[in-house]
């Protein structure tokens, strides 16, 4: 663990988005962070960030990294059926964090 901010996190996952930037998984904590941030935050069409999230999903190792990214990413209302469907597919993978992500998902938006 660094120790960076989460609002540091944050505001660096918004610049780097758009960027082909990805940090080793595991090494750090907030390396995880700002991974999983900078898929939410990137401007992309929806199968492509649901495929990258699905990936995300699976190198989550911790309840603080899977809610954070799952609260962080934002879907519109015209997107939700395909949402759903990723959902399903998520909450069948094997990780229990990635069942979690997908639990939050179903929370956030279909609860």
């Amino acid at each position: 663990i660094l120790g960076v901010r989460m609002n540091v996190l944050k505001e660096l996952a918004k610049r780097l988005a758009n960027q082909d930037i990805i940090l080793p998984y595991g090494k750090y904590l907030e390396y995880d962070f700002l991974n999983g941030l900078m898929i939410s935050y990137r401007k992309c069409d929806l199968e492509e960030k649901l495929y990258n999230l699905m990936q995300y999903s699976l190198t989550i190792d911790n309840w603080g990294t899977c809610d954070t990214v799952a609260c962080s990413t934002k879907f519109k209302d015209r997107e939700l059926d395909i949402v759903f469907n990723y959902v399903k597919g998520i909450l069948n993978l094997d990780s229990n964090y990635s069942k979690r992500f997908g639990v939050i998902f179903l929370m956030k938006y279909f609860n």
